[in-house]
């Protein structure tokens, strides 16, 4: 699968994706705070919907097969990483 973005671990993923929130932190909080925010790693790119399944859903439009850092904007939040490749049957499978 030459076209998908699969990073060196979860850990890696955890930590560019809190950096990338926290430099657009002003962008998100606090206008936005309860909802939730997808953020693709590798681009930087955030996508906010009223749950998490919606800003996964944004996400997947123009990412459909990278693993995602997603966390409730504006709260301390277990973070999760959503992999099409976890479960075939859910293409926005949790990992936690």
């Amino acid at each position: 699968m030459p076209d998908v973005n699969i990073p060196q671990n979860t850990q890696e993923v955890i930590k560019k994706g809190h950096e990338i929130y926290e430099n657009k932190k002003n962008e998100f909080e606090p206008a936005n705070n309860g909802k939730y925010v997808a953020i693709e790693v590798n681009s930087g790119d955030s996508f906010v919907g009223d749950t998490r399944e919606e800003s996964v859903a944004a996400a997947r439009v123009r990412y459909p097969r990278t693993i995602l850092y997603v966390r409730r904007i504006g709260a301390i939040e277990k973070v999760a990483r959503h992999s099409p490749y976890y479960l075939s049957s859910n293409n926005n499978a949790r990992i936690f």
